[in-house]
C-alpha cells in the first residue's frame, strides 16, 4: 500500500520480535541478578510478559510506525494483548497439524 490507494480504514503494520525488551531483561536476569540457570542450555518460547506494556514483550507490533486506522486502533491493539496475556484469548503455537489450505494462482502472463 505504498501509493496510499485502497487501504482506508485498514491498520498497516508488521510484527517484529521485540529484541530490545529480550536482551535487557535477559542480561539483566543472567548477568545483574546471576540467575544463568534460567536461561542456560535452553531452547525458549518467548512471547507475552507484560498485559500492560506492549513495547515491553518479546513479540509486539511497532507502536510508533503502526499506520493505525478506525477499524483497529492502537487502544484495540493494548487490549487485545491484555487479553491474550491474562489467557482471555489463546493462540494455539502448535506445529504438528497444520491447517488446510487451498491455492489458486491466476497466472496474468507478462505485464510489461
Amino acid at each position: 500500500i505504498i501509493d496510499g490507494l485502497g487501504a482506508e480504514g485498514m491498520t498497516v503494520t508488521s510484527a517484529m520480535k521485540g529484541l530490545a525488551a529480550t536482551v535487557k531483561n535477559v542480561l539483566n536476569e543472567t548477568i545483574v541478578n546471576d540467575n544463568w540457570a534460567q536461561f542456560g542450555s535452553k531452547v525458549e518460547n518467548l512471547g507475552l510478559v507484560s498485559g500492560t506494556d506492549p513495547e515491553a514483550n518479546y513479540v509486539q507490533i511497532p507502536m510508533e510506525s503502526t499506520q493505525w486506522a478506525d477499524g483497529f486502533t492502537q487502544d484495540n491493539y493494548k487490549e487485545l494483548v491484555a487479553k491474550m496475556f491474562n489467557g482471555e484469548i489463546t493462540v494455539d503455537n502448535g506445529i504438528g497439524d497444520m491447517p488446510a489450505v487451498a491455492i489458486t494462482v491466476n497466472e496474468y502472463g507478462n505485464i510489461l
